[in-house]
């Protein structure tokens, strides 16, 4: 069955704006609550470095590990569309938002470097953020990382609210 066609009105874009920046001011209990999805996530997140590094460019091999979190998501995300299931899809994009404040950790730790790496070596956010000259804004990175975390699953978790009270749901 189809899902009905609903618009986002001004409403829901408040609602959720509202609902992003709560999420924001407990990050910190939010990504704890959702930690065992990290067990998930980190094997998918050394597999994207495997996967990144055929491409031979020590940067992208690097930041593999990143875009393999974030795009394994994304790809649920978009399969879940294409077959009109727009709910599981909301479902796949919040996990999108945690693996964000996952990264978010991993980024504002690069300078301290406090966080236990599964193979020793170089932390990814440290190479990354160095090489592209932000070290010093690791923290920063890190909040930017946790806010769009937020907003992602603030938006996803409102859409299927949305969903669920739309005529014919």
């Amino acid at each position: 069955m189809e899902e009905p066609r609903v618009e986002y009105g001004a409403k829901f874009w408040a609602a959720t704006a509202a609902f992003a920046l709560v999420l924001c001011s407990i990050a910190d209990r939010l990504r704890s609550l959702l930690s065992p999805l990290h067990w998930i996530d980190l094997p998918i997140h050394e597999t994207g470095h495997l996967v990144f590094g055929v491409l031979g460019n020590e940067f992208v091999y690097v930041a593999g590990g990143t875009l393999g979190q974030l795009l394994m998501p994304a790809a649920f995300y978009v399969y879940f569309l294409r077959e009109r299931q727009p709910r599981s899809a909301d479902v796949c994009l919040a996990w999108v938002g945690q693996n964000l404040l996952d990264i978010g950790v991993y980024a504002a730790d690069a300078r301290a470097q406090n966080l236990p790496l599964v193979a020793g070596g170089v932390h990814d956010w440290t190479y990354l953020l160095e090489a592209a000259r932000l070290l010093t804004h690791d923290v920063g990175v890190g909040r930017a990382f946790d806010y769009a975390g937020c907003a992602v699953i603030a938006f996803a978790l409102a859409d299927i609210v949305r969903r669920s009270r739309a005529p014919g749901a």
